[in-house]
């Protein structure tokens, strides 16, 4: 639990970030940051494992973005309302964010190949389980170095796990493309990463 004058204090987020104070206004976000959001520093797999439970169960892609936004709303106001109280030194910050990105593209990966039916619908295009796939981070990312409005900058590689195997080119473009859909569109006013 949070004391009354940290309390007190978050009512002024929004001088901070207009975009936490928002967020601080949904009941749910504000509750959930009191009772102990606020008191967490999460490691990677605590996020990863946060995500792929939230999302897992579900079967379109539209619920998927929606429950992508709400991690990345929580953990942002997390984050931004520990800075605020001075909970959280920069090194920390800036890598938490770095991982909420890893988190978002390696449960976007996973959901995205589990659930071909959401995005390989009406096109002619077979499942590529036996080529290799891999997301490199760039930039900040690559450094563990986001801050809130940073872009993450990716490269996407494909390669045949076997010489005896070919990869569909156009498997691994549809595949980028909707990974990119879940994390960087804007969605119900909002996106994941940029």
């Amino acid at each position: 639990m949070i004391s009354n004058e940290e309390i007190n204090e978050l009512k002024n987020l929004s001088e901070f970030s207009r975009y936490l104070g928002r967020l601080l206004e949904n009941k749910n976000f504000s509750k959930w940051l009191i009772q102990g959001g606020l008191q967490k520093s999460y490691l990677l797999i605590e996020l990863y494992r946060e995500l792929k439970k939230d999302v897992y169960h579900l079967n379109e892609l539209n619920e998927i973005k929606r429950a992508f936004r709400k991690f990345k709303q929580l953990h942002f106001l997390r984050l931004g309302a520990r800075e605020f109280l001075g909970k959280i030194q920069f090194q920390d910050l800036v890598a938490q964010i770095s991982y909420i990105a890893e988190v978002c593209l390696q449960v976007g990966i996973e959901i995205l190949f589990s659930k071909p039916n959401l995005w390989l619908k009406d096109k002619d295009i077979i499942n590529q389980r036996d080529c290799n796939f891999c997301v490199l981070g760039l930039g900040k990312l690559g450094g563990k170095e986001l801050n809130y409005a940073s872009d993450i900058d990716l490269i996407y590689i494909y390669q045949a796990k076997t010489s005896s195997v070919s990869c569909s080119y156009s498997y691994y473009i549809y595949l980028a493309q909707y990974l990119n859909s879940i994390i960087g569109d804007m969605f119900e006013g909002d996106r994941v990463f940029n």
